[in-house]
């Protein structure tokens, strides 16, 4: 699924707003099962799958780095 899939169903979810410094990795696929884990543990996963880093500023969440490789 594209990382935009993704950040837009948490989005929905979790009535938060994630915000991406690189536009370069929103079509980056996301394969891993997030199903049934908890915001940040979904967030951490992405992180580690696309070697990002996540903030928290009120409702909003900012990735930074990464990419697809």
């Amino acid at each position: 699924t594209p990382l935009t899939d993704v950040l837009d169903r948490l989005e929905s979810a979790y009535g938060v707003e994630i915000i991406l410094t690189n536009e370069h990795i929103a079509s980056c696929p996301i394969t891993a099962d997030l199903s049934q884990q908890a915001l940040y543990t979904q967030l951490e996963i992405i992180c580690a799958v696309l070697l990002t880093t996540f903030e928290v500023k009120g409702t909003n969440i900012i990735l930074s780095g990464g990419s697809c490789g």
